[in-house]
């Protein structure tokens, strides 16, 4: 840990270093910087002056990683910590109909996959193994969806085929190719809906892969009491609802997983939203899993969480109520760390990597997400610092 925790310090100072003597050559968005004095508390970077249109992040521990803007109609890679990123969006995006949704999975700084509906018809699906240098694409016979691998061959998609009337009919498709072929797993059919142990009422809204048998899904159903987190241990074939034990609320509040973080194949942490009559803020609960999705234990609220990410076991971050906590202790506690939150710019959604490295978004405009800055912590979310973040055409 110290190892990784000095060879990032370095880089990191080598990397502010060269982005100061560039930082002349940008000609994008300004807005108002801090300029009071320093003392010696540790402050976080001021207001950046150049704003893009970063939004989600999925980095790796080299530095490398993958961005995208916030409609996913442009990606984004980057190989030397956020400085720059390459515009490599695949070509045919330009050609397909927009309004259909896309879908991502980023396995690796080189591996990705991108699938993109087209209105009304199946979803066309991108594949890269070189950093998005060059994409392969192929035509689904089914609708995009979320995403995900156990790896770099074995992945499934999970497709909505139809929403109405509380109901969201689902079908899931795997690859054991890459992505080159799909065969389908199980479709709901209206004549039995419950098959097979996924209901099809209520929206689904999280997909994570564990391994190559064990997923999970959550979603959202006015409920009350009623957690809507589901885990199969079968490829799909069947699914079974789960619980998570000391659960508040868990008779009075409809509670939605809005986020299931994998940390490996089988521990996982998800965030749970308690949905109250009049109560506002709302909490958000956290609850764990070490069986892969078999049993979950409640861990402890924050009110008001807007998003949250686990870089490992132990330490996890969350910003809630324009505070940013983070936890030591697997999610048991929190402890404000808003001091080394930049000013004058709203966090809107982070990356951690590890215990102590990682990316957050933030915008100057919350409505649309269109005008963002990047920062990165080596200090597993106590102190953020302002990374350059300029877009680079895949041509230049």
């Amino acid at each position: 840990m110290k190892k990784l925790l000095i060879i990032l310090t370095i880089l990191f100072g080598l990397l502010l270093s060269s982005c100061n003597l560039q930082a002349d050559t940008i000609t994008e968005t300004e807005v108002v910087t801090n300029t009071k004095p320093t003392s010696s508390v540790k402050k976080a970077t001021p207001t950046p002056m150049y704003l893009s249109e970063l939004y989600e992040l999925k980095m790796f521990l080299a530095g490398e990683g993958w961005a995208t803007n916030i409609d996913k109609s442009r990606i984004f890679s980057t190989s030397n910590f956020g400085a720059h990123f390459f515009d490599v969006t695949p070509a045919e995006f330009s050609n397909l109909p927009a309004g259909g949704g896309t879908y991502t999975h980023f396995a690796n700084s080189r591996a990705a996959w991108v699938c993109r509906n087209q209105a009304g018809e199946n979803g066309k699906l991108f594949r890269t193994s070189d950093s998005g240098k060059s994409w392969t694409a192929i035509d689904l016979d089914f609708p995009c969806g979320m995403m995900d691998f156990a790896s770099l061959q074995l992945g499934y998609i999970l497709a909505s085929e139809d929403v109405g009337m509380g109901s969201q009919y689902m079908s899931l498709h795997k690859t054991e190719d890459g992505g080159s072929t799909w065969a389908e797993v199980f479709r709901h059919q209206p004549e039995d809906p419950q098959n097979p142990g996924l209901p099809s009422s209520g929206v689904k809204n999280q997909f994570v892969v564990l391994d190559e048998n064990t997923m999970l899904v959550g979603g959202s159903e006015p409920v009350p009491g009623s957690l809507y987190l589901y885990q199969s241990s079968e490829g799909g074939s069947s699914w079974n609802r789960k619980d998570c034990q000391g659960l508040p609320d868990s008779d009075d509040a409809e509670l939605t997983p809005t986020n299931i973080i994998r940390v490996s194949n089988t521990e996982a942490f998800v965030t749970v939203q308690a949905f109250l009559p009049n109560q506002v803020p709302m909490p958000t609960h956290f609850c764990h899993t070490t069986d892969a999705g078999e049993t979950w234990d409640y861990l402890s609220s924050l009110q008001g969480v807007a998003f949250a990410d686990f870089g490992s076991s132990e330490v996890g971050v969350a910003y809630a109520e324009d505070k940013m906590y983070q936890s030591t202790d697997g999610g048991k506690t929190w402890v404000d760390v808003s001091v080394g939150l930049p000013i004058a710019i709203t966090p809107v959604a982070v990356d951690m990597v590890s215990d102590i490295f990682g990316y957050m978004t933030c915008t100057i405009t919350p409505d649309t997400l269109t005008q963002n800055r990047i920062y990165m912590t080596v200090e597993g979310g106590k102190l953020w610092k302002s990374m350059p973040g300029n877009i680079v055409d895949k041509s230049e």
